[in-house]
């Protein structure tokens, strides 16, 4: 009866030791599988870190494009007023040799 005892107890003890390895690989697996999550995340992080340098890059450009456009713009507006300014001299000088 000793020895039926000490062999159940026997038996109970693998059966705990392979429920408890068990919750140990599952645990073991959930480590794994955040893990692997946290690369997923760092990645898209780091792809979200480039397109918003790429989308700053972008809004550099078109702000200098903007700026180069807007001088232009102001040249092209001088020189129309001067074109204006020659035309208004050229017909008052017309008009002195009008007879």
């Amino acid at each position: 009866e000793s020895m039926d005892k000490g062999s159940q107890s026997a038996q109970l003890c693998l059966e705990k030791s392979r429920e408890t390895s068990g919750v140990f690989q599952e645990a073991a697996d959930a480590v794994s599988e955040i893990s692997d999550l946290n690369n997923q995340i760092a990645a898209a992080a780091e792809q979200q870190s480039q397109v918003a340098e790429e989308v700053n890059q972008n809004l550099i450009n078109i702000n200098h494009i903007a700026t180069v456009t807007t001088e232009g713009a102001q040249a092209t507006s001088q020189a129309n007023m001067n074109i204006a300014k020659r035309l208004i001299d050229l017909h008052t000088n017309l008009n002195k040799f009008q007879i």
